[in-house]
């Protein structure tokens, strides 16, 4: 609480006009006035104003913005400027992760924390890091049994994760150090671990670049290197890979730039 007390003495007068002007600076200086007035002495001529004012902006907070948004699957995951995470849309295998399968026609805040800084929503589940550098993921379940997840669960206890990446039923995350991870789904060699594994349950280490920087996916995964290499694996039925052929890749192809 902020306050203004001031004494006046004998045959001085108080235009009405200065004490409006007062209320008027308190309140420019974001100060709600909570009361004025004016009180008299014993002697008629001698008088006291004071003004008692709340030190407490009354200007609203700014809304936050979003600053990063993923969507696949027929659902959209986004995170705010606050480092807030939301989701909507459909909700297959619980991917919102909001715990529940219900869809979601508008956001929905996903738990209480305010540290994410990535997502991505692949098809029937999805992923998350945060600002610790923690990995997160839920809906189809890859790593935690055959039940769904249906809120955001800690993936190892690693805290050196940088980079996510999600495909159709593969999970890709990228650590600090640029090496690549890879999990879920293996039935086209699309983790490119070089073989085909069916299911992969945890993330395994993936040969190739030594300085990953981007991965995505589907049925084929492309990944880029910190030089701007540039390399893809998995199903090739149509030339997706770009390495001039149609055979399948099982581990990570250098495409060359034309």
């Amino acid at each position: 609480m902020n306050s203004f007390r001031s004494g006046f003495g004998a045959g001085f007068t108080i235009p009405a006009v200065v004490i409006s002007l007062f209320a008027l600076i308190f309140a420019a200086a974001g100060c709600e006035v909570q009361d004025l007035e004016i009180t008299e002495s014993s002697a008629p001529v001698q008088g006291e104003v004071s003004f008692s004012a709340s030190s407490q902006s009354s200007v609203p907070a700014a809304k936050p913005t979003w600053a990063a948004v993923s969507a696949r699957g027929i659902c959209t995951l986004a995170i705010n400027s606050r480092g807030e995470l939301y989701a909507w849309g459909w909700n297959h295998n619980g991917k919102l992760g909001d715990g529940t399968t219900e869809q979601r026609n508008s956001p929905v805040r996903i738990g209480i924390a305010d540290n994410w800084t990535q997502a991505a929503a692949g098809n029937g589940y999805s992923l998350a890091l945060n600002g610790s550098g923690e990995l997160f993921s839920w809906g189809k379940n890859f790593d935690f049994g055959e039940a769904p997840v249906l809120t955001p669960a800690r993936v190892g206890t690693a805290s050196d994760w940088a980079g996510i990446g999600a495909g159709h039923s593969s999970y890709f995350a990228i650590k600090t150090n640029g090496d690549l991870y890879a999990w879920g789904s293996d039935s086209y060699g699309q983790l490119g671990n070089g073989d085909i594994r069916g299911t992969q349950s945890s993330p395994v280490l993936i040969d190739g670049d030594s300085d990953w920087t981007h991965v995505s996916g589907w049925p084929h995964t492309l990944a880029r290197g910190a030089g701007g290499e540039l390399y893809a694996w998995g199903l090739n039925d149509k030339g997706q890979l770009g390495d001039g052929t149609t055979a399948q890749g099982l581990s990570p192809v250098k495409i060359a730039h034309p």
